[in-house]
C-alpha cells in the first residue's frame, strides 16, 4: 500500500515538474500553461492540453481522455467529470497549438459549431478550430481572427468596407445595390472596388445617374433619370424598412418609361428678386432658361383677368406712396381702373417702384412672343363660371395659344368648364397634402379613360404616397413647389414635372 502511495506521489510530482518546465519554455502569449500526457482514443495523441483562456490553476487538476471524452481528474484521482462545453488548447509537440471544443457530453466537436456569437468550423480530422479565411467544404469563407464566420456585417478590407453574409461577400457581376434588413435605404457596392461600399461622396454612373452617399455609405439621394430618358426605379425598400437582406443588380432597376421627360415650371416667374406674377419676373424666367412658367388668374369686379395669387392684394401691393394698405382689399371688389391705383412693384425695392398689376392679355402676349408655355392657374375664388372660363379660352385663342397652354386649378369646376369647350386641353388637378388622394386619383383616372388629357399636380410632400397610386392608375404626376436640390435627386421616377421658384432640372 505504501509502495502504491509513493508511486502516485512520484507520478504527481513528475506531472507538476513537467507542467512548470513547459510553462517556462513555451509561455504562449504570456499565458501560464500546464500539461499532461493523454492517451487519446482517436488518431491524434495530444501530449498537452490546456484550458482556455489559459490561466494558472491548481496543479492537481488534470485532463485525460477516454472513449473520445475529455475528463477533469480530481485530486483524489478516483473521481472524474467530463469537460463539457469547453474550449481547450491542445498540442502534439508543445510547439504547435490548436484550439478544440467539447460538446455538452465532453466529446470533441468536429465540423460546424453554432456559438452564441456566430458560426465556427472545427476540422473533421482533429477537431481543430479554423481561424484563417479560406475554403471550407468546397466554399470560401471569410473569418475573423477568432475563427468566427462574418455574417450580416461590414468588414474593413483593402479596397474599403464590404458586406458579408455567412462568410460570403455581397457582390455580383456588376455594380450592385444592397438592402439591409431593418434599415431604410440602400448601399451602393462598386464592382471596380471589389464591391466595397461607396462612402461620403457622389458618383455619376455611366448612364448619367447621380448617386450621393452619407459618411457610412448609405445612399441618401438618387437622380431619377438617365441621359437617355430611362427611369431609375428603386424597389420599395428604398423608401420603406427592408424586410430582408438582399442585393439587386443596378441594371435590373432601369426601366423604359416613354414620354415621361421631366417638365420644369417656374413658379409665378423668377421672383427671387422681381415681383411675383409680373412681366419683369417672367422676363427673368426666360433669361434663366425656363421654357414653362406658372401664373395665377383672378377676375376684377368688371371682369378683367389679372395675375394675382391671393384674392386680396395686400401681400403684394402698396399705396402709390409706398405705404401699407389699410384693411383687406379684395381684387373681386375692385374694378380694373381702381386696381391700377396701387403699386405692385415697390414691395421688392425701389427698382420696381411704379409697377402695375399684370393682365392676362399682357402675359399671353409675352408667352407668344418668347415661345413660353404657360401654366394658367384658375383661382376658384373668382374663376367659377362657364362664362368666365369661356372668356379665358377666347383670349388664349386670340393669341393662337390653344394647344400650347396647361390649365390647372384646385377646383374641379373650372377644369370641367375648360374641357367642355376644348376636349383636347391639358388640365391639371392641384391637390394639397390633406386631400383625399384615392378619390382624386380615381376621378382623374376616369377622365383619362374618357380620353381627356388630365394629370395631377400635387404638393411635393404628398408625392411619396401619390406616386404608386398614380402609377397603378396610369395618371401622370407633377409636384409643386420644389426648391431643394436634395429633393430633386430623390424624385420618384414616375414624377414627370416640377414647379419651382429657383431650380433648374436637366435630365
Amino acid at each position: 500500500m505504501a509502495k502504491k502511495r509513493r508511486k502516485r506521489r512520484l507520478k504527481k510530482w513528475v506531472k507538476t515538474v513537467l507542467a512548470i518546465v513547459i510553462a517556462v519554455l513555451t509561455g504562449v502569449s504570456g499565458w501560464t500553461v500546464w500539461s499532461i500526457y493523454v492517451n487519446a482514443a482517436m488518431d491524434t495523441e495530444y501530449r498537452y492540453v490546456f484550458e482556455k483562456p489559459l490561466v494558472k490553476v491548481d496543479a492537481a487538476i488534470a485532463y485525460d481522455m477516454e472513449g473520445g471524452i475529455f475528463y477533469r481528474q480530481n485530486k483524489n484521482e478516483e473521481e472524474r467529470t467530463p469537460v463539457t462545453n469547453k474550449s481547450l488548447v491542445v498540442s502534439e509537440d508543445g510547439e504547435n497549438f490548436h484550439e478544440i471544443r467539447t460538446d455538452e457530453n465532453g466529446r470533441l466537436i468536429t465540423g460546424w459549431y453554432e456559438g452564441k456569437d456566430g458560426r465556427y468550423f472545427y476540422t473533421p480530422e482533429h477537431g481543430w478550430l479554423v481561424t484563417e479565411s479560406g475554403e471550407i467544404d468546397g466554399r470560401y469563407y471569410k473569418l475573423d481572427e477568432n475563427g468566427r464566420v462574418y455574417d450580416k456585417e461590414w468588414v474593413k478590407e483593402q479596397n474599403g468596407v464590404c458586406w458579408y453574409i455567412d462568410g460570403q461577400k455581397a457582390a455580383g457581376q456588376e455594380d450592385t445595390l444592397l438592402y439591409v434588413e431593418g434599415e431604410k435605404g440602400f448601399y451602393y457596392l462598386q464592382a471596380d472596388k471589389d464591391f466595397a461600399r461607396a462612402e461620403g461622396t457622389e458618383i455619376t454612373l455611366a448612364d448619367g445617374r447621380l448617386l450621393i452617399y452619407d459618411d457610412n455609405g448609405k445612399i441618401i439621394t438618387t437622380a431619377s433619370r438617365d441621359l437617355e430618358g430611362r427611369a431609375y426605379c428603386p424597389v420599395p425598400e428604398s423608401y420603406e424598412v427592408a424586410q430582408e437582406t438582399k442585393t439587386v443588380a443596378l441594371s435590373d432597376l432601369v426601366k423604359e418609361i416613354p414620354d415621361m421627360s421631366v417638365r420644369c415650371v417656374n413658379h409665378r416667374g423668377y421672383h427671387v428678386s422681381a415681383p411675383e406674377n409680373s412681366l419683369t419676373a417672367y422676363k427673368q424666367s426666360y433669361e434663366q432658361g425656363y421654357a414653362m412658367v406658372e401664373c395665377d388668374i383672378q377676375f376684377t369686379a368688371d371682369g378683367i383677368p389679372v395675375l394675382l395669387h391671393n384674392e386680396t392684394i395686400n401681400a403684394v401691393a402698396r399705396n402709390m406712396d409706398g405705404s401699407l394698405i389699410n384693411g383687406q382689399v379684395h381684387v373681386s371688389g375692385l374694378t380694373f381702373e381702381e386696381l391700377m391705383n396701387y403699386d405692385f412693384g415697390i414691395i421688392c425695392g425701389e427698382a420696381y417702384r411704379g409697377l402695375r398689376v399684370t393682365t392676362l392679355e399682357e402675359f399671353l402676349a409675352f408667352c407668344k412672343a418668347y415661345g413660353i408655355h404657360p401654366y394658367l392657374e384658375m383661382k376658384g375664388e373668382t374663376v367659377d363660371t362657364q362664362d368666365e372660363v369661356d372668356f379665358l379660352l377666347a383670349m388664349v385663342d386670340s393669341y393662337g395659344m390653344r394647344g400650347n397652354v396647361t390649365w390647372i386649378s384646385f377646383s374641379s369646376d373650372p377644369l370641367r368648364y375648360v374641357i367642355n369647350r376644348d376636349p383636347e386641353a391639358r388640365i391639371g388637378y392641384l391637390i394639397a397634402a390633406r386631400s383625399d388622394l384615392n378619390y382624386i386619383v380615381s376621378s382623374v383616372s376616369s377622365l383619362r379613360a374618357q380620353g381627356y388629357n388630365a394629370f395631377i399636380d400635387a404638393v411635393f410632400t404628398a408625392s411619396e404616397a401619390l406616386a404608386p397610386l398614380c402609377q397603378n392608375a396610369g395618371v401622370p404626376l407633377e409636384v409643386w413647389t420644389v426648391n431643394s436640390e436634395a429633393y430633386i435627386r430623390t424624385l420618384n421616377p414616375y414624377i414627370s414635372g416640377i414647379t419651382t421658384d429657383v431650380l433648374h432640372v436637366e435630365y
